[in-house]
């Protein structure tokens, strides 16, 4: 039987046909479907073992991008800091000099004023009446799959399996 194909899907296709065979052979296994059995793992280890390589490859490409991530919240940073600096200095420039208005050929900047609650103040500081009260309900999954486990009969609630793959990489021996 020849390995069409190096997907995982035909050779998963593949192994099925072969193990029909060897039902089909009544469960004996002859010389040369042991060979095509042997050939068979062969190819799926190895595509097993690509698969295990373009894992870390994307594990790593990942770990650039997060510091990429890092390294351009940094750039935001430091352009948001230098913005706010400019608008400082016109605000500074504005106060020190009584001048409120100001029209230039790239626009307008006007002084403007505003009013807010100190940073200071906390819900320790207030009556009730201007008080919010967020209220979060979640759910206690662990303490419910547990009783779900248990036996206990919650609504129309039941355990959904998951089927998953772990990759366990093999330790590298000590030199």
């Amino acid at each position: 039987m020849e390995n069409k194909g190096t997907t995982l899907f035909n050779l998963g296709e593949n192994y099925l046909q072969l193990v029909g065979k060897i039902e089909e052979n009544e469960g004996i296994l002859t010389p040369e479907l042991e060979e095509q059995l042997d050939s068979m793992f062969d190819s799926i280890i190895a595509k097993q073992d690509g698969y295990l390589i373009l894992q870390k490859k994307f594990d790593k490409k990942i770990e650039e991008a997060k510091e990429y991530i890092g390294m351009l919240q940094g750039v935001v940073k430091t352009h948001e800091y230098h913005q706010k600096r400019l608008k400082d200095r016109m605000l500074n420039f504005m106060q020190k000099t009584g001048i409120t208005d100001l029209e230039g050929l790239m626009g307008r900047v006007k002084l403007m004023k505003s009013k807010k609650v100190p940073d200071w103040v906390t819900v320790e500081h207030v009556p009730e009446k201007y008080k919010k009260t967020d209220i979060v309900v979640s759910l206690k999954k662990s303490e419910l799959k547990k009783a779900l486990e248990e036996g206990t009969k919650i609504g129309d609630i039941e355990l959904e399996e998951n089927e998953y793959v772990r990759i366990f990489e093999k330790r590298k021996p000590n030199s």
